[in-house]
């Protein structure tokens, strides 16, 4: 009976100690993937962070390349955001990235990519897209941002935002040049009277020309 009693003492120890390795495996697990999902999302909006984005951008380029495709990115900017800041706090300014995460991923295919660049900066990815296309969609964004109020103690808050769009020129182009004239393009907009969409105006010689290194 003695040996019989240490013999299931045993056994127990040795399931106790076998569910808990399990457990503290399945708590470890998770805790990577959150760490992992934080080192590539912005943790206000839940968008990709810079980071993460910048790499998609260049993954996407490498397909880009492979099977000769064309694609498109969105930059955007919200409009007078520090005034929203100053005059209703920096609740309202959270409030208010957050609702343009939400009107941006709402609006977009599932195989197109959101990112929030930095502070109020956003970026869209558009696989597949071209020029025309993409400033369609940027179109159809700004409009649905405009329309939909931030409802808020106090009263709902609205908001706008200056768009530029521009469209990957093909091989010779590496993803910092296509962002640098996105970007060009939304401070056209926002010179222009912000709350508008601003395009990069680049014919075939440009393209050709950027492709031979002379631009």
């Amino acid at each position: 009976n003695s040996t019989l009693n240490v013999g299931t003492a045993l056994a127990v120890v040795a399931v106790v100690a076998l569910l808990h390795a399990t457990l503290m495996a399945l708590v470890v697990a998770r805790l990577i993937k959150q760490l992992q999902w934080r080192a590539r999302h912005d943790g206000l909006t839940g968008l990709l962070n810079r980071r993460a984005m910048q790499e998609t951008i260049e993954q996407q380029l490498m397909r880009s390349r492979r099977i000769g495709d064309t694609f498109a990115v969105v930059m955007l900017d919200i409009d007078h955001f520090k005034a929203i800041n100053d005059h209703h706090g920096h609740a309202a300014g959270d409030a208010a990235l957050k609702h343009i995460a939400a009107v941006l991923q709402t609006g977009v295919r599932a195989v197109d990519r959101v990112g929030r660049f930095g502070g109020e900066e956003f970026v869209v990815l558009l696989p597949g897209f071209d020029l025309s296309q993409a400033a369609e969609i940027a179109e159809v964004l700004r409009a649905r941002l405009v329309a939909q109020r931030i409802e808020r103690e106090g009263g709902s808050l609205s908001m706008s935002a200056s768009f530029g769009v521009a469209e990957w020129f093909g091989p010779g182009e590496e993803p910092s040049r296509l962002l640098m004239r996105a970007d060009q393009a939304l401070y056209r907009a926002k010179r222009a009277g912000r709350n508008r969409v601003q395009v990069t105006r680049a014919d075939v010689a440009d393209a050709e020309n950027y492709a031979r290194g002379e631009l």
